[in-house]
């Protein structure tokens, strides 16, 4: 009979801090979020637009919002030209300059509206910077992006997680505080996360309890980084 094999202690104390709600769970109510605030930015833009074209000039909708529109589409083509190369993505370019063209009678719409009108730019501004900045937050965590960072396989690092040096994870971990910012790599970011937690605590059970006790963002002050991966 093969003798029983004790199990080694989990270096995780039990009252080590509980994390909050999962950072993927967290980036999904925050796509949902923008979502809603560009659905509602859409509406409002054209609600006062369509109205708005009713009393502007014909001067401004003959000549005034065709330039614009053309010109918007020009900018976002010059700004990322990948947008006009890529078929799958030349509807970008479409609502920009469907945007741009709706510019001038959105404005007349705005100034005939008084109070409601004041009110629905008001919301529009709140919510258009809301979910352009999330935007342009996403592209710059993109592959799109000049200096994207390299979105690591997590299959790999799991891998050859307990073969690299403790520098290395701290610089991991550090590294992946930019894909945080991304909604699109939040969720991937979220799961490298993890993975060097638990290879940190497994090496260095003491110093990440303090580190998560007193709720630092980085373990990088706690954590020596000489330490071999095999003590």
């Amino acid at each position: 009979m093969i003798a029983d094999v004790p199990v080694p202690p989990d270096p995780w104390p039990d009252s080590r801090p509980q994390p909050g709600p999962p950072l993927a769970r967290r980036a999904q109510l925050h796509r949902l979020a923008v979502r809603w605030a560009g659905n509602v930015v859409v509406v409002l833009y054209v609600g006062v637009a369509l109205p708005g074209a009713l009393v502007t000039p014909w001067v401004g909708m003959l000549v005034i919002a065709p330039a614009i529109g053309l010109l918007s589409a020009l900018v976002a083509v010059l700004v990322e030209p990948k947008l006009f190369r890529d078929p799958a993505r030349r509807h970008v370019v479409v609502h920009v300059a469907v945007a741009g063209f709706l510019l001038a009678p959105f404005t007349a719409g705005v100034a005939a509206s008084g109070a409601v009108g004041g009110t629905a730019l008001f919301v529009l501004v709140v919510l258009g910077t809301f979910v352009a900045g999330d935007r342009a937050f996403a592209w710059v965590g993109s592959p799109d992006a000049p200096d994207a960072p390299d979105v690591p396989d997590v299959a790999a690092v799991r891998a050859g997680l307990h073969t690299l040096p403790t520098a290395r994870l701290l610089h991991d971990w550090e590294t992946t505080e930019r894909l945080l910012r991304s909604p699109r790599h939040a969720p991937v970011a979220a799961e490298l996360r993890a993975l060097l937690l638990d290879e940190l605590g497994r090496r260095e059970p003491e110093a990440v309890n303090r580190w998560l006790t007193d709720g630092g963002t980085s373990p990088a002050g706690y954590i020596g980084n000489d330490r071999d991966p095999a003590d």
